[in-house]
């Protein structure tokens, strides 16, 4: 027979959890003594809490905690809709929500990257123009008198009607 209830095991499983991440280097003892109760029994039930946090962890996914992310700005989204769009907000406060909206996308965004879900183009530049003959001309030109502003250059460009 169990000397506590199941509810008085999860209080306690809860107190330890707390103090555990509290105090993250607490020993064992110095709990039980903060919480008057027995050594083996702390133990035990820390033991516990340290076997389901690394289950708990090794279930985690990057998708999960996306999602999360996700549904919170979601939930967020509203509120911050209403601060801008209120007659009655300050221009600081809708500064504030507008900033605080971008900030959101772009974290979102940065977790997606980093979760994989795209890939970063780091130093890579990728046009799609290319310049014809005189546009190339005309970008040697211009170059050509940004370097040299000092020396007169003849126009060589045709009129314009």
């Amino acid at each position: 027979m169990s000397l506590y209830s199941k509810e008085k095991y999860e209080e306690i499983d809860a107190s330890i959890a707390r103090l555990m991440g509290t105090y993250p280097n607490i020993s064992a003892q110095k709990m039980a003594d903060m919480l008057k109760l027995g050594h083996h029994l702390v133990i035990k039930r820390k033991a516990k809490i340290d076997r389901a946090n690394t289950e708990k962890i090794r279930r985690m996914t990057v998708e999960d905690d996306l999602a999360e992310i996700r549904v919170f700005l979601e939930a967020v989204l509203p509120v911050i809709r209403n601060i801008i769009f209120s007659k009655h907000s300050k221009d600081k406060d809708k500064i504030n929500a507008v900033s605080a909206l971008l900030k959101g996308k772009v974290t979102l965004l940065d977790k997606k990257f980093d979760a994989g879900i795209f890939e970063r183009q780091i130093g890579k530049l990728k046009t799609d123009t290319s310049f014809g003959e005189a546009e190339q001309k005309m970008i040697a030109e211009a170059l050509n008198y940004a370097i040299n502003r000092d020396k007169p250059t003849k126009d060589t460009r045709q009129p314009q009607p």
